[in-house]
């Protein structure tokens, strides 16, 4: 791969790393306007946090895209230990959550792990396609970061709407709820 590949994909690196950055701000617009209940629930400060690592990570790894003039192999050095890093980093903060007691389903939780993996492994694999290891070259980095962002705006719907919406982001016990429901919210029991 040549200098010139790599700059083909300044254009889509430029508008990941802006998109990044404003989607990083509204999880910390989430966080502050929920922290006390997102602090209370078991697994949710982990998800906020999971949520600025990947946005970060989309933000550095489209960044070294954008690095003028350096060799193909450093950018693939790059991709591949920031894929690494952030796989193991949002595995390490994944794997707590499926343990435990929780009213989330076993289904969200799981469908969380996969996400983390879907939106780091392949900013890896794009690194090592650029070192010669694999084929596919940047697009592997394209479906990373555009997962990424899924995911991490997922969460942060999660931690904005869904932790005051639905029963089952509130802690076990907690006053004037039901088995299925919230009557004080309006939920059916």
């Amino acid at each position: 791969m040549s200098h010139d590949y790599v700059a083909s994909w300044e254009g889509f690196a430029l508008a990941l790393v802006g998109a990044a950055a404003v989607l990083a701000g509204l999880v910390f617009v989430a966080v502050s306007i929920n922290i006390d209940r997102i602090l209370a629930i078991r697994g949710l400060p982990g998800r906020a946090g999971e949520s600025v690592i990947l946005f970060l990570a989309v933000l550095c790894e489209c960044a070294f895209v954008l690095i003028p003039n350096q060799p193909v192999s450093a950018l693939g050095l790059e991709l591949l230990v920031a894929g690494l890093l952030v796989w193991a980093v949002g595995v390490a903060i994944a794997v707590p959550g499926l343990r435990g007691p929780t009213r989330q389903p076993a289904s969200w939780r799981l469908t969380r792990l996969i996400g983390v993996h879907l939106a780091t492994v392949p900013a890896a694999l794009a690194g090592a396609s650029l070192l010669g290891w694999l084929p596919g070259g940047l697009y592997w980095l394209a479906g990373a970061v555009l997962t990424a962002l899924v995911v991490a705006t997922g969460n942060a719907w999660v931690l904005l709407v869904e932790v005051v919406r639905d029963s089952r982001y509130r802690p076990a016990g907690q006053a004037g709820e039901t088995r299925r429901g919230s009557p004080e919210r309006g939920e059916p029991a």
